[in-house]
């Protein structure tokens, strides 16, 4: 894997330990596990394919936060190799791909954390793979956090939480979108599905880790 490491510091980015010319040294690394298959969410006769760079275990969720809460951009780089990793081995064309998007935040909760960290993930792969990203989704105002939703809680949160944003051409494309974090699959569904209404012809959906749902 092709990535950028600090040469100064030369520590793992997950338990600190020396390291030489890499992010993670090779206890955490081996932490790492990969899904071998897509996760497929079928509701209301529409059928989602939802990929996986890895599993939500303490290696990955300490990056991830990290990146998201501590601004730490190399945590970010890295979990977009691992997803760039992820797009080589999928078992379809990137030919196919016309679009990458993203997951969006609040207004208000984008401008509280400076970025959106799916939008950082997508620039990562669409520069890899000389994809177009665009923003195409809109989080409605309002919206509760999923993570302190139950499971039946997260899928009616969602059913109503984001709109295409008007204007933006998405008619007859193959979409790959982007997540950070799999749980219940009710965010991305529901994304999908306002592509989809408004004219996409293919969803995927690929996150950095999912959780053993």
């Amino acid at each position: 894997m092709n990535t950028i490491y600090d040469e100064e510091e030369g520590l793992c980015l997950n338990c600190r330990r020396p390291v030489l010319y890499d992010f993670l040294c090779s206890s955490c690394k081996k932490k790492i596990l990969i899904p071998k298959d897509p996760y497929i969410l079928e509701k209301d006769y529409y059928k989602l394919s939802i990929y996986s760079a890895a599993y939500y275990s303490s290696v990955v969720k300490n990056m991830i936060l990290a990146f998201k809460y501590k601004d730490d951009f190399q945590c970010g780089e890295y979990l977009g190799q691992l997803m760039i990793e992820c797009m080589k081995n999928l078992n379809l064309n990137l030919n196919d791909i016309d679009m990458i998007t993203y997951v969006p935040m609040t207004k208000e909760n984008k401008k509280k954390r400076g970025f959106n960290q799916s939008e950082f993930l997508s620039m990562i792969i669409g520069r890899k793979f000389n994809l177009e990203v665009e923003e195409t989704l809109e989080k409605k105002n309002g919206h509760r956090k999923q993570k302190t939703l139950s499971v039946e809680e997260r899928w009616v949160n969602a059913k109503n939480g984001y709109k295409f944003i008007g204007g933006k051409n998405v008619k007859d494309k193959n979409i790959m979108l982007i997540d950070d974090v799999l749980t219940t699959g009710a965010t991305v569904f529901y994304c999908s599905r306002e592509l989809m209404k408004n004219g996409a012809r293919k969803v995927w959906v690929l996150t950095v880790a999912k959780s053993r749902i």
